[in-house]
């Protein structure tokens, strides 16, 4: 079966603007799953992806129809060349091709290399890639659901449901505060480090660009 990596419009500000500062690392092609379909929520989008060694295929469709399928092959460069698509004039095809590749190749250089956004500010140029790394070649037996995990400016893919605090949180367990007024307040329990009392599910979508 086919994973699944379900976005929304406020995860893919996060991804592009993580795509900015590490395109270097989006630019090594990494292979993170050589079959994945990615949901973008608000548009009901669905882009089902095929990666082999010298070609990758989108197939687009839309919560009314099919939209068709587009043909990428790497130049060896760190840059694609589309060979075919049959994307309708109506959809804005040349806009569509270009969003959903970006919004794939910066999900896959996020699986690989998210991790290292958490190390700090240190520009991309100034580090060398990490090698690539190539996708199982073993056959599912399940599907796996990933989200986009943002704490702070930390951007992660997790499979959905991922409960394993970020490295720069804990949590902070319930308990009574007393002030000097005499006033004694309950705190509930809630993760600290994070920005936020409770977890949230970011999704991508809205237009592709």
């Amino acid at each position: 079966m086919m994973d699944k990596i379900v976005v929304t419009a406020a995860d893919i500000e996060k991804l592009l603007a993580w795509r900015d500062e590490h395109n270097d690392l989006v630019r090594s092609m990494p292979v993170s799953l050589r079959e994945v379909e990615i949901q973008i929520v608000e548009s009901g989008i669905s882009i089902k992806c095929f990666r082999s060694d010298k070609k990758l295929k989108l197939y687009l469709d839309s919560p009314a129809r099919k939209l068709g399928h587009v043909v990428f092959a790497p130049l060896g460069n760190g840059l694609w060349k589309k060979k075919v698509s049959t994307l309708p004039a109506d959809c804005n095809p040349a806009e569509t091709e270009q969003g959903a590749l970006t919004v794939y190749g910066s999900l896959m250089a996020l699986m690989t290399y998210g991790a290292v956004g958490i190390r700090g500010e240190k520009s991309a140029a100034s580090t060398k890639a990490p090698a690539k790394r190539i996708g199982s070649t073993k056959p599912h037996t399940a599907s796996t659901t990933y989200i986009i995990h943002s704490a702070g400016k930390q951007l992660t893919v997790v499979p959905r449901g991922h409960h394993a605090s970020p490295a720069c949180s804990f949590t902070v367990r319930g308990h009574f505060r007393h002030y000097k007024s005499g006033k004694t307040v309950w705190i509930a329990e809630y993760r600290k480090g994070t920005g936020r009392s409770r977890g949230k599910t970011y999704k991508i979508g809205g237009n592709l660009g």
